[in-house]
């Protein structure tokens, strides 16, 4: 005899029960969306770091006239402190800390607008960190649940 048999009220409570512990491990061990983010941050951080390092040491590699502020030293001492909070924002992210989250929209925000705006000089390079803040602010904003964070 084929059809539907509801499951025993046992199996269904240990089901949920297997659920919400296989949830509660991939949320701790940083397997879930919050670690992709934080993650990602930290290193945004440090390639907008690299960035900086290069525009200052090497500016010849970059098209200056094609900035809008057409400053590309002031461009790379702005982008050394936003590599920092990037940084510091995705440590708070992977800690689970709601002042993470907050920062790590703002940061990302942040980051496509100066991306966007700088895409003259570096194309490639403006292109890649924008879609990765892109990534970082969906994941925050999309993914977050409110008891992953304290």
């Amino acid at each position: 005899m084929t059809g539907y048999f509801p499951p025993e009220p046992h199996q269904t409570q240990g089901s949920l029960e297997q659920a919400r512990i296989l949830d509660a491990q991939n949320r701790g061990a940083g397997g879930s969306w919050m670690g992709f983010a934080g993650t990602f941050l930290i290193l945004i951080g440090l390639l907008n770091l690299v960035w900086a390092i290069i525009a200052l040491s090497k500016p010849e590699q970059f098209d200056e006239t094609s900035l809008i502020w057409e400053n590309l030293r002031g461009t790379a001492w702005l982008l050394i402190p936003g590599g920092l909070v990037q940084i510091v924002a995705g440590a708070f992210v992977l800690a689970r800390k709601m002042f993470g989250r907050i920062v790590a929209v703002v940061v990302a925000s942040a980051g496509i607008i100066i991306n966007f705006v700088t895409i003259d000089a570096h194309p490639l390079w403006s292109l890649i960190i924008l879609v990765a803040n892109a990534l970082v602010l969906w994941a925050v904003t999309v993914h977050a649940h409110d008891e992953d964070f304290a």
